[in-house]
């Protein structure tokens, strides 16, 4: 289900599926959000270079970057999409969810945080900046 502008601005949660079972998820309060996002830089950076080199045939640098995913990347997603969810029983879902599954949720979360981003230049904030000439 699409989120409406409104829910991307305020605390309404996200839903993720997870070992068959839905679960929401709330935004992260500021105290604990700085932290994440300095964790899951890493993850997403990763997933942009994978997303950048599939189509450039680059197998070698492509070789790594899967590796990279499939071994560190992975377990960094889980770790962090936890430390986003913390209300959620780990131990139950770790024994029911599928890595796919939680790839899927930490994107979900990934793009609940950035979401508000997007509204930016819709809102005339960019413009209204001045910048140092």
């Amino acid at each position: 289900m699409e989120r409406t502008e409104e829910q991307k601005l305020t605390q309404a949660g996200i839903k993720v599926t997870l070992g068959g079972k839905e679960y929401e998820i709330r935004p992260l309060v500021i105290r604990y959000s700085g932290e994440w996002r300095k964790k899951s830089l890493p993850i997403i950076a990763s997933l942009m270079k994978y997303s950048r080199l599939m189509p450039s045939g680059n197998s070698e640098e492509l070789e790594q970057v899967i590796i990279e995913l499939f071994t560190t990347k992975t377990d960094e997603m889980l770790n962090s999409f936890f430390e986003y969810a913390r209300e959620l029983n780990r131990e139950e879902i770790e024994n029911t969810a599928t890595d796919g599954e939680i790839i899927i949720a930490f994107l979900e979360v990934f793009n609940a945080f950035v979401a508000p981003l997007s509204v930016v230049p819709s809102k005339g904030i960019i413009a209204k900046v001045k910048l140092p000439q």
